[in-house]
């Protein structure tokens, strides 16, 4: 029994595995369909993707939207873009209590503070006030 514990004492100690926590839809409350957006960049075809999926709160499928832009590889700018499909797609289904989830902090700062920095982000903040009272919408992150 000595041996026994002398050999798991030398034994090296091995690294503690974890379980990685694979990411996760989070869906909205009750009553309320949640937007998730981002934006892509090909730099090799110069080429920039915006895409927009909708979702209820049980995770059924409301509808998408995905729009290729030519030239476009700002991220900044693709994101606003994806925001703007978003809020296309709310008004297309009519949706009326919904959350845009997005990953673009400085573009929803922008959004939220009433500035813009360049042309499509100053678009986006117009669209983001035009919609009617009583319409519930958050922007943060996914």
């Amino acid at each position: 029994m000595a041996e026994l514990e002398v050999c798991q004492v030398a034994s090296p100690a091995r690294p503690r595995l974890t379980a990685a926590t694979a990411p996760r839809w989070i869906p909205p409350p009750p009553g309320f369909l949640k937007f998730n957006t981002d934006g892509g960049v090909c730099k090799a075809q110069c080429k920039g993707v915006s895409a927009v999926v909708c979702r209820d709160e049980k995770g059924r499928y409301q509808g998408s939207s995905v729009r290729v832009f030519e030239a476009i590889t700002d991220p900044a700018t693709l994101e606003a873009h994806a925001i703007c499909e978003a809020l296309s797609l709310a008004k297309d289904i009519h949706a009326q209590k919904f959350y845009i989830a997005s990953d673009a902090s400085v573009v929803i700062k922008e959004i939220i503070e009433g500035r813009a920095s360049n042309i499509d982000a100053h678009s986006l903040v117009k669209s983001v006030l035009s919609f009617q009272h009583g319409r519930f919408m958050w922007l943060s992150k996914p």
